[in-house]
Formats: structure tokens, sequence, C-alpha cells
């Protein structure tokens, strides 16, 4: 299937053109205004002509084979548009009509299973049903659904942002402003056919793409998703994404929406994190984020670091707080910076980051752009956010006069990113963003959204794709059904793969006591069964057993918990290992996730668990950098770096741990259901890490 002939189209097709106000006269406009880019044909068995022009009794009639089909009927008539379009050989189609999979409905999901197969019998790309079209700004053609002519970038700038959406009318909105950098605008709709994955995994690979913005209400091939972030992350491409579902609320919406399965919110964000994308909260983050990529143009910052200047007191106050909210790290300024702004400072102010440089100094061109020029000299400043007044063009003299200081500052040579915001949201006029626009100066319509947008920058700027394991597991299909492993047979696994165990031997019976002489005492006992994993919860655990005697004893009473707890139970035996010394209890192990695959997870461990809830995950295969990056992010890091007079921990035999972890569930994606390591100890730095208890379930 081709995306291409849906994108680029030398000619196209509306089927049910008219001039009746709604999708068909709408549509018909659009392509009325393409025509200079590609034939238009108008088809409509009871209309001579549409809006002066000619109309069509059906495809057959058309005086050529159209490379796409736009089809504004009831959705009762669109499967046999399709199978006449795929007879003739026609490969693209858009599908307007709604009312199949997303209203969960029989009629609906027969309608929708109908198109699928006759669109993948034909080689049709088809994109929806239930959307709103796509338009191509570097193509010049329009085959949205709806009256909007999206403007396009401003005189001199690339259209090279590409919107894709679940929601047609969110992404219209997001991409039809003056000057936004607008190249494709792509309502997917139901993805019946061809999938959103597939159209990021086209603009992943489409060099002239140079941002990817995404309102994404789930996945419905997560494998290839992950695919096109790699690519992305390969190129240093931003993919920015919207992502609905992170409450049970917006879960359901989006499955009535478009039918999309949310997945789990905290393992979709550690695959975005791990892939360099840039998760947002809000569409005017995603649209601001959009547009401030393009500006920079690769102009990122070098250090995560900001300097941040104001024209007031209260406004320094507002941003010092918004971006410390916003996690956004504030540069230390260099002496010889201190120097040139306390040289230009009114006495009464003082020097300081953020930095009230006063209403004077904003107005003081000279100055000013010496406090620029110092910026740029400094080696811990990446980039430069400036909070002034900013309106229509013209209402504010004070902030339009810093944005000249400002392309100044660029003319004599500075390059580091600059980010100016306003105190309030108020319409930047077009004027001022394009003259912004032309000299790489960032515009935000807020201090809360300012901070958000740097933030995300500073993250992006010091991402490397090199750094992570960008091998995946996503999107593994395995079994419903599922079975644990016996705790002897699952430390048998760990082993297996290098990580330490206890010595232990397994009691089938109570004859076998005489191999307990093979084990220093004391010990742990616990019941060896698939059928009871909680052990402690069955009474099924004793620990601190000294001697073999008290071993025959606690041996009866687990065998008896056990038939209590559960009469039916498969019961292999009793568990005896050698007690481990105390050390730092952490919780090691695999979740699998139903869209993103194996996931590894890492936390506070024992007791703590559950207390805390203190846990990092990320998509198996992980590198050693980023297991000792998942235990930095950690709130009880502490603990294994030295606490309160305590010595540090053997942190790298947790990273091999977690490698060897993480290497075994993505080798064994398909088998492996869970592994659950709790505790895993660990001890002073050199003496390792040993697994007391394991769980591992298994995909039948």
């Amino acid at each position: 299937m081709s995306i291409d002939k849906l994108l680029y189209p030398r000619s196209v097709a509306l089927i049910g053109a008219s001039e009746k106000p709604g999708f068909t006269s709408w549509s018909a406009n659009n392509l009325l205004g393409s025509e200079k880019n590609c034939r238009v044909y108008f088809v409509n068995p009871t209309k001579d002509q549409v809006f002066g022009k000619k109309c069509y009794p059906n495809l057959e009639a058309l005086p050529e084979v159209v490379d796409c089909i736009v089809i504004s009927t009831a959705r009762t008539r669109v499967n046999d548009y399709l199978i006449s379009a795929g007879k003739l050989g026609t490969t693209a189609a858009v599908v307007y009509a709604s009312g199949y999979s997303e209203e969960h409905s029989e009629e609906g999901n027969k309608l929708e299973k109908e198109l699928k197969e006759i669109a993948e019998t034909y080689g049709i790309t088809v994109l929806g049903p239930n959307c709103m079209g796509v338009a191509n700004l570097r193509g010049g053609i329009n085959l949205l659904g709806v009256p909007v002519q999206p403007a396009g970038p401003f005189e001199g700038t690339e259209p090279s942002v590409a919107i894709i959406g679940h929601s047609g009318n969110l992404i219209c909105n997001t991409g039809k402003g003056v000057g936004f950098p607008l190249a494709y605008m792509i309502s997917v709709g139901n993805c019946a056919v061809t999938s959103m994955e597939e159209y990021i995994e086209y603009c992943a690979e489409d060099d002239d793409i140079k941002v990817i913005a995404l309102y994404l209400e789930g996945l419905k091939k997560p494998d290839i998703f992950v695919r096109a972030l790699r690519k992305a992350a390969e190129k240093r491409k931003p993919v920015i994404i919207l992502k609905t579902g992170k409450s049970e609320k917006a879960a359901r919406s989006a499955m009535s929406h478009t039918g999309s399965l949310a997945g789990s919110y905290a393992n979709f964000e550690a695959t975005a994190k791990k892939f360099g994308a840039i998760l947002v909260d809000t569409l005017d983050q995603l649209r601001c984020l959009s547009e401030a990529f393009v500006t920079l143009g690769g102009d990122l910052p070098r250090v995560p670091k900001l300097m941040d200047m104001n024209d007031s007191g209260g406004a320094t106050t507002l941003s010092a707080e918004a971006f410390d909210a916003a996690g956004v790290q504030l540069s230390e300024i260099s002496k010889e910076t201190y120097d040139v702004i306390r040289g230009v400072l009114p006495g009464f102010a003082s020097v300081n980051n953020p930095l009230d440089a006063t209403t004077a100094i904003m107005t003081d061109r000279e100055a000013a752009l010496s406090i620029l020029r110092a910026y740029e000299k400094d080696d811990d400043i990446g980039a430069v956010a400036v909070g002034v007044d900013v309106g229509p063009d013209g209402e504010s003299k004070k902030g339009y006069l810093l944005i000249d200081t400002m392309i100044e500052a660029r003319k004599q040579g500075a390059v580091k990113p600059y980010f100016v915001f306003g105190l309030t949201e108020k319409t930047k006029g077009d004027i001022t963003r394009e003259k912004c626009q032309a000299n790489r100066i960032c515009l935000f319509p807020s201090i809360r959204t300012s901070a958000e947008c740097v933030r995300r920058i500073m993250d992006f700027s010091i991402y490397r794709p090199e750094e992570h394991d960008l091998r995946s597991a996503a999107g593994t299909e395995v079994s419903e059904e599922k079975s644990a492993l016996p705790e002897n047979e699952g430390k048998d696994l760990l082993r297996s793969i290098g990580i330490n165990v206890p010595k232990r031997v397994i009691l089938k019976n109570r004859d076998e006591l005489d191999t307990l002489d093979s084990l220093r005492f004391p010990l742990a006992m616990k019941i060896s069964s698939p059928d009871i994993l909680h052990k402690t919860d069955a009474g099924c655990v004793m620990l601190n057993v000294p001697d073999k005697a008290a071993a025959a004893e606690a041996y009866d009473k687990i065998i008896s918990n056990a038939r209590a707890f559960k009469a039916d139970a498969v019961i292999d035996g009793v568990l005896a290992e050698e007690m481990a010394k105390p050390g730092v209890e952490l919780i090691l192990g695999i979740v699998s996730d139903r869209q993103m695959g194996p996931m590894l997870l890492a936390g506070a461990g024992g007791i703590m668990t559950e207390l805390v809830r203190d846990t990092s995950v990320c998509p198996v295969p992980v590198n050693r950098s980023e297991a000792l990056s998942m235990l930095a992010s950690l709130k009880t890091y502490k603990l294994l770096t030295g606490f309160r007079g305590s010595k540090p921990c053997d942190i790298n035999a947790v990273a091999d741990v977690m490698v060897a972890l993480s290497e075994y569930a993505y080798g064994h994606a398909k088998e492996i259901a869970e592994i659950d390591i709790n505790p895993l100890l660990v001890y002073e730095n050199g003496q390792g890490a040993i697994a007391l208890d394991a769980l591992v379930v298994k995909n039948k």
C-alpha cells in the first residue's frame, strides 16, 4: 500500500460531490482549490455539475483511472465505491463516513470488516473511516472534508511539520493558523486499513519533515509505532505526542471515539522517554513546541541550563516559580557575565538568575545587547528566556524594542536559543511572529507554557539515541493463559542467566531432611507450589530455622498450612535455603504490557514496595547506562549510595542483574508474562547482590 498516492495524488475523484452544506460541498471547494496541483473530478450520478464543474455518473465514466478517491457518502455506499475503484486500479482512498467500529454495533463492525477486506484485496491505502481527511501543504493538495484551508508557514520557512491525529477537529484547529509551518495534516479516524503508526513511520522516513506532532488516543500496531520512534530518534527528529488515556475515563472515551486501545500510560511514557519522544499535556504545548523546533532549525541548547531575564520583579518571581515547577535547571552565571550585568544594571537591582533587568535595561538597546553578548559567551548558559509583554503588532513598544535588540544580537553572531514569553496569553501579531521565526526567536503565549516547553526542549537537546538500547519487543502477541513456575524452578532460571540466588535444596518429602546437611544453618523454608504464589499470606514461610530438628517441625507446619490454605494445591515440596545476610532491599521484575511488550521494573523492595511505591520502568532490553539511570531516578536511591553513615552499595552488581533480566525477557518475550524478584538484597560495594525470592510466570 502506498501513502504517496494519498498525499501526492496526480488525480483525485470526489464521490458524492454536491453544493449542500457539509462534507460534500466543503471537500468539493477544497479540491477546486487544489486543481493547479492535481487533476480533479467530481462523481455524482444525480448531478450534472457542482460549483460549475462537470459531474460524472460513476468512476468508470472518468477519462482516467485516478490515483485517489475521496468518498463523501453514507457508510452504506462506501464499500461498493471501494470495489469499483479497486477493480479499476485506484490505490488510495479517503473515507469520511462514521458509524463503524467506533459505535460498537454489529452493523458498524461488519461494515468496517468488509471495508478492510476490500482494501486488502485490491491493495488500497485507506484513510479513515470516521476521519476529516488530509491536507498536504507541500504538494498544495487539500482532501479535507471540512472548510479549512491551512495557511501554512511564513515566506522563507519550509512547511516541515506533520500533524497526525485521531481527532480531526483537534488537529485542524492546532495546525490551521497563519505562519504555522505545516506540511501534512492527517486525520486518521479509525485506521481500519492503514494505521496511524504507518503514517508516523512515513513521516519519520521523510527527510523534508522536521517535526512530527501527534494527537494519540491509542495504538493498533505498537511494533510499527516503536519502529517509527526509533527511525525518528536516529535522525534527531522531534516526535511530540499529546496522549490521552491517563485516566480510566479517558481510556474509555478513546475506545468510543476511534476504537483505540489506550494501554498503560506509565509504560507508554517510559517507552517515549527511551526513544526520545516528547510527551505534552496540552494542545498549546503541542503547537508551540512544533513551531519552536522549526524556528530553532537545529540550534538546540548545548547545555540544558537556562538564563531567564524579565522586565519587572513580579514577572521575575512568577517565571522563577514556573521554571522551577517545570523542572528547568537555571544557569550559574560566570564572573564575567556577572560583571557585565552589574556594569549596566541600576544600583538598586540585584544580579541573579532569574534576572530582574528592570524596564530601564529592557528599553536600553546597547545595555541589553551587552547582556546578550555576555550570555552568548557564558558556557553555563544553554538558552535565554525573556519575559516581556508581546501582544498584537505595535501594542507593546517595550516588547518589540527588545525583540529588535535580540535580532541585532543574531546579526552579530548569537546562536543560542531565545525564548520570549508574555505575562498573560495574548495573540501575537503575524508581523512579529514572522520576524521572530526568521531570526530563530521562539514566541510562547504565557509563562507556564513557556516553562513546560523549554523543559522539553532541554530534555530533547541532551537525548542521545546511541546511549540507549533501541531494540524492542513491542507488539509481541502472547497467550492469555498463564502459569507460575515453582520457586525452585524460577531460581534455577535466574541462576542460568547469571543472577545470584541462595544455596538451596528441595525437600520432596520428610524423609529427605538429611539433604539439609549440605546447607549452612540457619535456613529459610517455604512452600514450593505453582498454586500458592503469596507464601507469607498462606503461613508457608519459616525464617531463621536453627537446626535439623527445627527444620522437621517447620516442614510439617508448612505442609499443613499449605493444605489448609488451598486443599487442591499442587505441592512440589518445601524449599530450604541458606539465610542471606541483611542488605538494602530492592524489587526487580518484568511486567508484560499488552502494547509496549516486556517492561523492566526497579524499585524499593521488601515491605517498602507497597508502602512507598517507588518504582521506575523501561522497555526491555536495557543497557548498563539505562539501568543506572533507572536506579538514580528512585526516591530511595540514597539508600544505595550511602545514607546516614551506611556504606555505598554495589550498584554495578544491581545494573548487571537488570541488564541480564531484560535481555532474557527480550529474548523470551512470547514466553515470559512476569518475573518478580522481591527482595533483591544488595550488599556493600564489591560484594554483589542476591535474589531472595523469585516468582516467574509464563505464558502457556
